[in-house]
């Protein structure tokens, strides 16, 4: 008794016999009837085996429009068949590397001294915004008082370097405290 992928075979020939076209253009790839018949039995015998690529590459060439239909049907129903059963496969790109990566973008005491750098100037210059702002209120202009001109403009620039220094100072010290917490 003929093994059973013999006789499916034989079916397939003899079928796409029949079927296929009888004369192909030359730009086209011709695919002979056998040729499909043989992808078909190979890949039933990769699936069984469990080697679901080698099955799924032979599957391809026999579900090409070329094969007879009766072949590339069965093809067809076996490629999702087999997409069913293959694991999935999840890509991970690598992370480029460039060809002379720095270890870190500062170092650790270059952070730790900058840190403390922008700390001590940001609290230098939210100490003069501080003062210049005590001297603005401190001046005779303040509470509604009677002043001259000049004492006016020493107390409105004084009391635009206390708004500067002391906004300037805020940003320098929270500076200071990141590059402080990142290092």
């Amino acid at each position: 008794m003929r093994p059973r992928s013999a006789v499916l075979g034989s079916i397939f020939v003899g079928a796409s016999l029949l079927v296929a076209p009888a004369s192909a253009r030359a730009d086209d790839e011709v695919v002979e009837p056998e040729a499909c018949a043989a992808h078909a039995e190979t890949a039933q015998r990769e699936r069984q085996a469990g080697n679901i690529e080698n099955a799924r590459d032979e599957l391809v060439a026999c579900s090409k429009p070329e094969c007879p239909a009766i072949v590339r049907r069965d093809c067809e129903r076996w490629f999702v068949e087999t997409e069913a059963q293959a694991p999935a496969a999840i890509y991970v790109p690598e992370r480029p590397q460039p060809a002379s990566a720095p270890a870190e973008s500062a170092s650790s005491p270059t952070r730790t001294i900058l840190g403390w750098s922008l700390l001590g100037a940001g609290t230098l210059g939210a100490s003069i915004g501080l003062y210049f702002s005590i001297k603005t209120f401190s001046s005779p202009c303040a509470n509604a008082g009677v002043c001259t001109r000049d004492e006016r403009d020493t107390a409105s620039t004084a009391g635009a370097l206390g708004t500067t220094g002391f906004l300037a100072g805020v940003v320098l010290v929270t500076g200071g405290i990141i590059a402080l917490m990142t290092r």
